[in-house]
C-alpha cells in the first residue's frame, strides 16, 4: 500500500502552480525593465537545448521552451517532495523554506546548469540587483508555492 496517496497528484499540481507562477514573475519583470511583451521567453528556455537556433519564433521552439520549464520545475518540486520528510528542520517554517530553496534554486540554476546548457553562460561576477530580483521571484514564485504545499501535503502524514 502507497505510503502517500495523493503524493503524485499533489506534485503534478504543485508543479503546475509554481511553473505558472515563475513564468508570470518573469514576464511581469521583463515588462518592467524593457517595456515590451517578452515573447522570446519560452524560446530561451528552448535554447538551453537548442542554443540561438531556437530565437527562430517558432511554435515548436515555444512548445519546447513550455516543456523544458515545466520539467525543471517539476524536477525541482519532485526534489523537495522527497527531502521534505526526511529533513525535521523542513518541518518548522514555510517562509524560511520558500527562501532557503528560492536562494539554492537560483545558484544552481545561474552556477551551474545555465553554464552547462548550450547558451553556456559563463559564471561571471554577480550582478547584485538583478541577482536578488530573480531570486525573490524564485522565492515568491517557485519557493513558497512548493514548500506551502509541501508542508500541507504532508501534514496528515507526520
Amino acid at each position: 500500500m502507497n505510503k502517500y496517496p495523493g503524493l503524485v497528484r499533489s506534485i503534478i499540481i504543485t508543479t503546475a502552480i509554481s511553473g505558472m507562477l515563475d513564468l508570470v514573475g518573469a514576464v511581469m519583470s521583463y515588462m518592467m525593465i524593457r517595456r515590451t511583451f517578452p515573447v522570446k521567453i519560452l524560446e530561451y528556455i528552448a535554447g538551453g537545448v537548442h542554443g540561438g537556433e531556437a530565437l527562430d519564433g517558432s511554435l515548436l521552439m515555444n512548445v519546447q521552451g513550455g516543456l523544458f520549464h515545466f520539467i525543471i520545475t517539476g524536477s525541482w518540486t519532485v526534489f523537495f517532495y522527497l527531502l521534505y520528510p526526511h529533513i525535521n528542520f523542513l518541518h518548522r517554517s514555510v517562509w524560511l523554506n520558500a527562501l532557503i530553496y528560492g536562494i539554492f534554486i537560483w545558484a544552481v540554476m545561474n552556477l551551474l546548469i545555465l553554464p552547462l546548457s548550450a547558451w553556456k553562460v559563463p559564471v561571471s561576477p554577480i550582478n547584485v540587483k538583478e541577482a536578488a530580483k530573480a531570486a525573490i521571484i524564485l522565492i515568491l514564485c517557485v519557493g513558497l508555492p512548493i514548500a506551502w504545499r509541501t508542508k500541507t501535503f504532508y501534514k496528515p502524514h507526520t
